[in-house]
């Protein structure tokens, strides 16, 4: 194959190339796009998901700044939350054994959560729009030495 016929297969190439280009993208453009229904958008308002029963928490995680009571104020950069703790809260804490191995679960009271702790906070919204904290695990601060 001499240079003229080569020089003229890769022109017809880049042409049928282009020529294909240019068909997928009227193509593309004629396509119906799907409509998201938006029917129902007012039935997922946040609030209601929160409440509902088939959700039965979400998770708050954040170090705490402030306790006043059985309200702890969370805060994360420059958002906070106040979450009131139920009576009837479990609360967890991690602790090192001795051996510096995996960290364990503890029960622990309300009393053992201090300012600066990172914690995490199953959270509900009660039907009254009250947000209340069930279950707090309070994370471990210190790290397991290295050896």
């Amino acid at each position: 194959m001499n240079a003229k016929n080569l020089i003229i297969s890769i022109i017809i190439g880049l042409v049928i190339f282009a020529l294909g280009g240019v068909c997928g993208f009227f193509y593309q453009q004629q396509r119906e796009v799907p409509q998201i229904e938006t029917q129902n958008a007012q039935d997922n308002s946040a609030s209601k998901i929160l409440s509902s029963k088939i959700i039965s928490s979400i998770m708050a995680s954040a170090e705490v700044s402030d306790i006043v009571g059985k309200n702890i104020t969370l805060k994360s950069g420059d958002d906070s939350l106040i979450i009131k703790i139920s009576d009837d809260a479990l609360i967890h804490s991690f602790v090192v054994p001795a051996n510096g191995k995996t960290p364990v679960r503890q029960t622990a009271k309300f009393e053992d959560i201090k300012k600066g702790d990172f914690i995490n906070i199953k959270i509900k919204e009660l039907s009254d729009k009250q947000i209340v904290g069930g279950v707090v695990t309070i994370s471990l601060a210190q790290t397991v030495p290295t050896k």
